[in-house]
Parts: C-alpha cells; sequence; structure tokens
C-alpha cells in the first residue's frame, strides 16, 4: 500500500513539474560537426534545434557558419538563442528574413548577414513589460532591414548591438515599449526609422555616418505628430545628411503652423555634429520640435543663428543648448570640466611671478 501511494506521489510530482513552463528545460547545442563537444542533444542545424526546443530553453551554437532560415514559431516563449560570439557564429540566408520571431526569445551572440537585401531578424511577437524579448551583443549587416518590427508588437529590448551597412537598421513600424540601447548604428541609410508607436526609447547609441549613394541619410526619422513618449538622449549623432529628420506625413488639423509644441517627443542630452546638411530637420510645418540642451558641435549653438555648429532648421526648439558635449554637462549627468576663469589666469599669473622672483633672488645670490 505504502508502495503505491509512494509511486502516485512521484507521478503526481513529475505531472506538475511538466505542467509549469521552464521545469524540465534543457539546454541543446548546435554545431554543423553533431557531436557538440559531447553535449547532447546535438543538432548539426539551428532550425533543428528550435523544433525541438521548449519554450524558455536555451540552445548553444558553436562557432560557424549556419546557411539557413531560421524560424522561432508560435509557443517558443522566452527562448534563447545564444551564439558563440559575433565574430565566429554567423547566420546568413539570401531572401525573406534570416531570423524571424513569432515568439518573445532573446538572442544573443551572433553575426547575422546576407547577400540580398532582405530582413535579418523579423519580430511578429509580444514580450511583457517585466520580461521583454531580448536582442542584444549581435553583429547584424548588409541587410536591407537589420531589424524589422512587424505590426504594433511590444516591449522589446536591443542593446549592445553593430548593426552597420543596412538600408534601415531598425524599422519600428507602430512598435510600442522599445528600448534602443547602447547600440553602433553605421553606414545606414535610415539607422532608425519609421517610429510610429508610444514608448520608444532611443539612448546611449552611437551614430555613425553613411557613405550609402542616392537618399538623404538619418540617424533618427519619424512623422510629425505621429509617436507618442518618443525619447531621443545621450547619442552621438554624427556623419548623415540630416542627423534627426521629422518628415511631414499626417496633416495636422487645426494647427496653425509652428505654433504647438510636440510635447509627446523630447530630444535632448545629445551630441549632434559633423552632418552635412542638417543636425535636425523638421520638414513638418505645424508641428514644433522639442530638442533642448543638446551639443551643436561649437558652444557658440546649432548655425541658425548666430551660432555656428550643426545647420537646424525652422520649427525646433534648440534653446538653451549645451555650451560642451553632454558627457561633460551636469544637466545631462554628465562631468563638468572646471573652467579657467579670470580668477583663475590672475593666480597663475601671481604664481609665475613668484617663481620669477625667486629665480631672480637666487641668481643674484
Amino acid at each position: 500500500m505504502k508502495a503505491n501511494i509512494l509511486i502516485i506521489v512521484v507521478l503526481s510530482a513529475i505531472f506538475l513539474l511538466g505542467a509549469v513552463p521552464g521545469c524540465l528545460a534543457i539546454d541543446r547545442y548546435v554545431n554543423p560537426d553533431g557531436i557538440c563537444d559531447g553535449n547532447t542533444p546535438c543538432y548539426t542545424t539551428i532550425q533543428a534545434a528550435v523544433d525541438n526546443a521548449s519554450a524558455g530553453e536555451t540552445i548553444y551554437v558553436a562557432a560557424g557558419t549556419y546557411t539557413e532560415r531560421v524560424k522561432i514559431p508560435v509557443g517558443k516563449d522566452y527562448l534563447k538563442l545564444v551564439g558563440h560570439g559575433s565574430s565566429d557564429t554567423i547566420v546568413q540566408w539570401g531572401s525573406q528574413q534570416v531570423i524571424q520571431a513569432k515568439s518573445p526569445v532573446i538572442i544573443q551572440g551572433f553575426h547575422i548577414t546576407t547577400t540580398a537585401g532582405t530582413t535579418g531578424i523579423q519580430i511578429r511577437a509580444n514580450g511583457t513589460e517585466n520580461d521583454p524579448g531580448i536582442i542584444q551583443n549581435n553583429k547584424i549587416d548588409y541587410l536591407g532591414v537589420g531589424i524589422g518590427f512587424v505590426d504594433g508588437y511590444e516591449h522589446w529590448e536591443i542593446k549592445n548591438n553593430e548593426i552597420t551597412d543596412c538600408k534601415s537598421g531598425i524599422y519600428f513600424e507602430s512598435a510600442s515599449h522599445i528600448l534602443v540601447r547602447e547600440n553602433i548604428f553605421r553606414d545606414c541609410e535610415a539607422a532608425c526609422g519609421g517610429i510610429a508607436g508610444d514608448d520608444v526609447r532611443i539612448v546611449w547609441n552611437n551614430f555613425a555616418g553613411s557613405t550609402w549613394c542616392g537618399a538623404p541619410s538619418h540617424a533618427i526619422g519619424f512623422c510629425a505628430g505621429v509617436p507618442t513618449n518618443l525619447l531621443i538622449s545621450h547619442n552621438e549623432i554624427t556623419g548623415h545628411t540630416y542627423g534627426i529628420w521629422v518628415q511631414n506625413c499626417v496633416r495636422a488639423e487645426g494647427v496653425l503652423q509652428g505654433t504647438v509644441v510636440d510635447e509627446s517627443v523630447l530630444v535632448t542630452c545629445n551630441n549632434i555634429e559633423g552632418n552635412s546638411e542638417y543636425g535636425i530637420l523638421n520638414s513638418d510645418t505645424c508641428y514644433v520640435l522639442k530638442a533642448e540642451n543638446n551639443w551643436w558641435g561649437d558652444p557658440s549653438g546649432p548655425s541658425h543663428s548666430p551660432g555656428s555648429g550643426d545647420k537646424v532648421s525652422a520649427n525646433v526648439d534648440f534653446e538653451p543648448w549645451l555650451l560642451f558635449p553632454f558627457e561633460q554637462c551636469p544637466e545631462c549627468g554628465g562631468i563638468q570640466v572646471p573652467a579657467f576663469s579670470t580668477l583663475g589666469v590672475f593666480s597663475l599669473i601671481g604664481l609665475l611671478s613668484v617663481v620669477l622672483a625667486v629665480a631672480i633672488w637666487r641668481k643674484r645670490e
């Protein structure tokens, strides 16, 4: 009787554990050699590991080149794909999307590339406020779109990636609750574009110049009056045709031109310099962009009047501006460089006079 009760308890425990996602999660491994250094279960393709994995599991992908399209279907929530490193684990595909995520997942440590103008990572899933989907520590290059959101998916973090040589680095559409932090964007025609959702934070990124021919390049672009709660802060923006481009996409009915500040967008504490035509171009004549406390490449401010920094168009509220790059400004959390004041000059002159007098006295002795 006791033995039967024990068996029932054990079977019940196994059933309950299996009913809780992640309780019986296992690690899976991928290596083209099919050996995986003795780790099991071992697969030769990423897709095979994804197909066999359950929600919450981790797939470790060894160094190598994987020519395949990876499709993560619905029901694989918080599956974690971990590459050996963005220099060693290469995933490439010639058409459609290299990786398509229909579940909120974590993707890190890959070099995602292609020979065709397609999408690196396409996102078709919602994370949550406490458990966002994460794309981090990847290199993404030579693509039409580096990372693309489809429709209004929410709650993703894009961090510490290097996105280069893409027509569009990140394309947002109406995605909301998105954090873009500490990424490097280089040689993208539109590094962050199509922003139309709510609560998008683009912070602490480096937007380097673009060598694309044809259309003017820009680091960040969006339609006036469309995104809400958009924060653009603590970014380095340089080398583009337009640093930030506010586009005229939607007619604002009943708004007198240049009289309404768009309080839904804040551009502050950025270094905007070395952009060929405009630091900020507002092509919309209705809404005024709030862009106070930015560094424009010169203490005199942007070359609107009378400054000589990056040029700023009409309908941009750029005053006050920073006198130094944001890293040196307390209002942006930076450390102030001590000013060489008039008192400091006289103190130095006095000190030099004392030294000179002592030297003359010693010579006479």
